[in-house]
């Protein structure tokens, strides 16, 4: 009898943790309030967000059928960071904040790629195996985003790039190919 309430017990759970993950949606705006956008996605998926006061305007996001929850917030993500906001998370919730902001938050860190999706902003270590980290700075530092920052660390011949994780996968690139 144990055993049955058990077994009972965690398929409830397991079954309600993956309600959100299995359905689909409708997820399109037409110049919607970035807030309405936020309380819809989190409606559907149970996502928590603390946004920042300073998160505002509208965005618009079409697909022509319905999306999976991962397909939604890959939308939500690179629609927040085309108005200059990223989602960082904390315990349980995202909060929502200016990624100029973000840059002196918590973010995370990777000193391997990154996957190119969700957009946001992320702290990105790259060990340099053949160049010096302040002659390649010289000549990359441009590549930043309006939000991105360059530092270097020439101790440990290592750059070490806060941006968009869109762009780090592009700096990543080029500097594979330089520091052959």
């Amino acid at each position: 009898m144990k055993n049955a309430f058990k077994i009972s017990l965690l398929l409830v759970c397991f079954l309600s943790i993956n309600v959100y993950a299995s359905k689909k949606f409708d997820f399109s705006f037409k110049e919607k309030n970035i807030l309405n956008v936020l309380s819809e996605y989190s409606e559907k998926t149970g996502t928590q967000f603390i946004v920042s006061p300073a998160v505002r305007g509208k965005i618009s996001i079409i697909f022509p059928e319905e999306v999976t929850k991962e397909q939604a917030f890959n939308a939500l993500s690179t629609s927040l960071a085309l108005n200059g906001y990223t989602t960082i998370k904390e315990g349980e919730s995202l909060k929502v904040l200016p990624a100029r902001v973000a840059q002196r938050s918590n973010l995370e860190i990777y000193d391997s790629l990154p996957p190119a999706q969700p957009e946001r902003m992320i702290t990105y270590i790259y060990k340099l195996k053949t160049r010096s980290a302040e002659e390649i700075f010289k000549n990359l530092r441009m590549l930043n985003s309006k939000d991105g920052e360059t530092q270097v660390d020439a101790k440990s011949k290592s750059l070490i790039f806060t941006d968009w994780v869109t762009n780090i996968q592009r700096i990543h690139h080029l500097l594979a190919k330089l520091d052959k």
